[in-house]
This record gives C-alpha cells, structure tokens and sequence, in this order.
C-alpha cells in the first residue's frame, strides 16, 4: 500500500521522546517521494519504507519498522530490494542516502552489508540532538 503520513504513527517508537509536533514533521516529510508501507493480516503496520527527494536526482531512503518486522526480516529485505531496484531503474537517481541512528545496530548491517550501501562518516548531533551515520549508494557506480 502505498505511504501515507499516519502509517508513521504505528511505528513512532523509532523516536522516543519526541514531541508531537516533531513527529508530524517527520511523517509527513516522508511523502516528498516514493514509499509504501507494509501490513499484516490483521492490519498493523510491520514497515514503511522510501526515498525522498533531496536534490535533483539525489534521493535519501528511509525505513522505519515495528516490533513486528523483527520475526519477517527476509521477507522485509526482499520487498525492500525490490522497492530499491524499481526506483533506481524508473528514476535514475545519481545517488540514494540513508542515514541512520548510530545506536541502531541491525539497520547498519541491513544497509551496508545488504543493501551495499558504503559508509561516509558520522553525522554528529544531526536530527533531534542524535548522532547518525551516513551511507551512500551510487548506481552504476
């Protein structure tokens, strides 16, 4: 299904403490691209995932899960690669980034071990006083 701002809300947890109106922010600066989100059976939310647009054809992928994508990992990596590879083929980025919580452990290796991301530095006290990781992939590159 494709994103839609209140998806983010199921799996806010991803931003402890945050404000509400930091949160909003978040969620709908997310629909600036591509995204869809992913739902069991039972309706709630195990993923969203997309890119946004930051430049000409310069994109920043994001992912943000539930506790409930933790027991569908190879599933989740599967419909990401999917996701990715059509959006790199229909929109012929330059360059996707992702950046990434440095206390987020299993997202690291999900992007730089499967997805091949490259790691770019460390991005100190960026979003919400945080320290995050950058990662980039270049097509074709």
């Amino acid at each position: 299904m494709p994103y839609e701002p209140y998806h983010f809300f199921s799996v806010r947890s991803a931003y402890p403490g945050l404000p509400m109106k930091d949160l909003k922010e978040i969620a709908k600066a997310l629909m600036d691209g591509p995204g869809l989100t992913w739902f069991d059976f039972q309706g709630r939310v195990i993923a969203s995932f997309g890119m946004r647009k930051m430049a000409p054809k310069v994109y920043e992928a994001w992912l943000v899960c539930s506790d409930l994508a933790s027991s569908r990992t190879i599933q989740l990596i599967s419909l990401i690669r999917r996701h990715l590879a059509a959006h790199v083929r229909d929109l012929r980025p330059d360059r996707i980034q992702a950046v990434i919580l440095t206390d987020r452990p299993v997202q690291v290796r999900l992007v730089k071990r499967i997805m091949k991301f490259e790691y770019e530095g460390t991005l100190r006290k960026y979003l919400y006083g945080r320290d995050h990781y950058m990662f980039a992939l270049i097509p074709g590159g």
